[in-house]
């Protein structure tokens, strides 16, 4: 059986999501709303490996540019079925805040240990 594999081997994720309307959940800020802006790049590394095509074998760069200009985006609100345009998830952990409840937990286990 003819068999296509591709693998990324590196890769770089630069994306900045404007609009979203955060709400806490535990340690994370979730948002389940379509951005209204997006920036950003996607770049990286990948190896195709065909049994089918192995003329086409080897290493690629790629390089995307992610914004808000596509026409699925366009188009949401008139596809349907199995094409139907799905909700946006995006999640963080804030920066330095996220990093105290952590750490007294950490603070707070060595204590209980010495003691």
């Amino acid at each position: 059986m003819a068999q296509t594999r591709c693998s990324i081997t590196t890769y770089s994720l630069n994306l900045t999501a404007t609009g979203l309307q955060g709400v806490q959940n535990g340690y994370l800020i979730a948002s389940n709303n379509h951005p209204t802006g997006v920036t950003g790049t996607f770049s990286g590394i990948f190896e195709n490996v065909s049994t089918t095509y192995p003329v086409n074998n080897g290493f690629y760069v790629f390089d995307l540019t992610l914004d808000m200009d596509n026409w699925a985006y366009d188009n949401r609100d008139n596809l349907t079925g199995q094409y139907s345009f799905t909700p946006s998830y995006f999640a963080t952990v804030p920066g330095p805040a996220a990093a105290l409840p952590f750490a007294l937990g950490f603070l707070a286990a060595r204590r209980r240990r010495r003691n």
